[in-house]
Formats: C-alpha cells, sequence, structure tokens
C-alpha cells in the first residue's frame, strides 16, 4: 500500500498539474519515519522526494522554498538537475536553465525526460524550432513517450502548421 501511495500519488497529482496535492502528498510522506520503509527513506529522499517536492513548490511560485529544497541537491542526480532547469525555467532565467538541461542530457542522454523538459522551456521562451529540435530528440530516445509528440503537435499549431500537426496528434494517441 505504501508502495502505491508513493509511486503513485505525488506523480499522479503532478502530471495533472494539481502542484499543490502534489507538495502535500510528497510533504507528508517526508513526514513517515524512515524505520518504516524498507532499505531506508534517506537515498529515496535525497535523489526523488526533494526534487519532486522542489519541482511541486517551483510550479506553485514559492521560488525561495524551491531554491532551498534544490540546491542542496546532488549535482550527479539526473532528476536534481532537471529540476534546477525546470526552477530557472519557471523564473525564465533562459541561461541557466539551458545550462542546467544540457547537464541533465549529458547525465543521462538516452533518456528522453531532459530533452522534453528542455523543449517546454524553449516553447516557453519562443523558440518554437529550437523546440520542435529538442522534442524530435525526447521522440528518438523514448518512441513511446507520448508527450513530445503532443507538444509538437501544439508547437507546430503555434507555427501556423496545423497540417502537420494532426500526424503529430494521431501518433500521440497511439501511446
Amino acid at each position: 500500500r505504501r508502495s502505491f501511495f508513493f509511486r503513485s500519488r505525488p506523480i499522479r497529482a503532478a502530471i495533472m498539474g494539481d502542484w499543490k496535492a502534489a507538495r502535500d502528498d510528497l510533504e507528508r510522506l517526508l513526514k513517515v519515519p524512515s524505520q518504516k520503509w524498507s532499505g531506508g527513506i534517506g537515498p529515496i529522499t535525497a535523489v526523488y522526494l526533494i526534487p519532486l517536492q522542489a519541482d511541486a513548490e517551483a510550479h506553485l511560485g514559492n521560488f525561495p522554498r524551491a531554491h532551498e529544497l534544490i540546491d542542496r541537491s546532488a549535482l550527479d542526480c539526473y532528476l536534481c538537475v532537471r529540476v534546477r532547469g525546470n526552477l530557472a525555467a519557471l523564473e525564465k532565467n533562459w541561461r541557466a536553465a539551458e545550462q542546467w538541461y544540457a547537464r541533465a542530457v549529458a547525465l543521462a542522454p538516452s533518456l528522453p525526460f531532459a530533452y522534453f523538459e528542455w523543449a517546454r522551456m524553449r516553447a516557453a521562451k519562443g523558440d518554437l524550432d529550437d523546440a520542435i529540435a529538442k522534442l524530435e530528440a525526447a521522440h528518438q530516445k523514448g518512441p513511446h513517450f507520448a508527450d513530445p509528440l503532443e507538444m509538437w503537435g501544439e508547437a507546430l499549431i503555434a507555427k501556423n502548421r496545423s497540417d502537420l500537426a494532426l500526424a503529430k496528434f494521431e501518433e500521440t494517441d497511439r501511446y
């Protein structure tokens, strides 16, 4: 049961954009005594729970708290570095976001998530061609990961290329 709660509730809330619920669920998890978790919660906290909590705080606009959480994280932690990029992007610190996403890609070049988040940042910045290039890379790394395809279609619409977007949305539906 704890495993189901740990794996799904905060993640599901974040995916649905309910950042308050994600943060609240993560705070509850962090209050669970570590002896209740087989293998301890220490490593899980450092590379998973704290970065997710920082991401939720950033999406809620609580940037000082997000920095307080993520700035202590390891620089060789893929999720931690991605969250640093997300935080910089939400603050519209484009240069820092670029650097963090590039670092995340260097840490795990075969995973699609940093490419996807980098594309989201570039789209928010208004660089649609660059965003599409990163979405293409994300799709190559994770061909069954639907989010890059959906965002790719949205970027094509923003470029007045709805004729090409339909194919991306149809491909998204397969995954």
